[in-house]
């Protein structure tokens, strides 16, 4: 279950853009470029047209769901993380980053960073093989890890549960996102 923190109170399961619909479709500017490298919400892979845009939190940030170990993994698509609505996912280092492994050290300090999982300036956009879907990989993390957020096309998912956490493999930081905004957008001459 998606968490989303508030300072003083917890809410699971809570949309992330309240102020667009599931399922809601703004028009997109499919011109942008067809290289995926970079950060773009709107862009194309081939001749294939996405728009993950409506997975982007503009204050805050997901919390993966994690049964694995005791940390908490931030993350947001194309932006970065605050602390803003979310008090476990402080800066690290004093910079904020749109994935980080945080520590929670209850009884002590609080939440503290242990490190970032990669920067906006090295993302990109590639698509899951075998399978349909996207993987948004962060990368020049601390001490050379990266973060891949990997996500299936799942038309019936509008990817209001978030980010799971499944592991580390060698220097990458693994998270799995069912979603239908992962599936790619039929152009419509409506929409230009």
């Amino acid at each position: 279950m998606l968490r989303w923190m508030a300072c003083v109170v917890m809410v699971t399961g809570a949309a992330a853009h309240t102020s667009r619909l599931p399922g809601r479709f703004d028009k997109p500017d499919w011109n942008g470029p067809a290289a995926a490298n970079g950060c773009d919400t709107v862009f194309s892979l081939g001749s294939d047209k996405f728009n993950v845009s409506f997975l982007q939190v503009d204050v805050g940030g997901y919390i993966a769901n994690n049964n694995l170990d005791n940390f908490s993994y931030c993350i947001n698509v194309c932006k970065v993380v605050t602390s803003d609505r979310n008090c476990i996912c402080n800066a690290c280092g004093g910079q904020e980053y749109p994935a980080a492994k945080i520590l929670d050290e209850r009884g002590s300090s609080g939440e503290t960073c242990q490190e970032y999982l990669g920067k906006l300036s090295e993302a990109t956009w590639t698509r899951l093989t075998p399978g349909n879907g996207l993987r948004l990989t962060y990368g020049g993390g601390q001490e050379g890890y990266s973060a891949q957020i990997d996500m299936p096309c799942d038309p019936s998912d509008d990817g209001i549960n978030g980010p799971t956490y499944i592991g580390t493999k060698g220097q990458a930081y693994h998270f799995v996102w069912n979603t239908s905004y992962a599936c790619a957008q039929k152009t419509d001459s409506r929409l230009h």
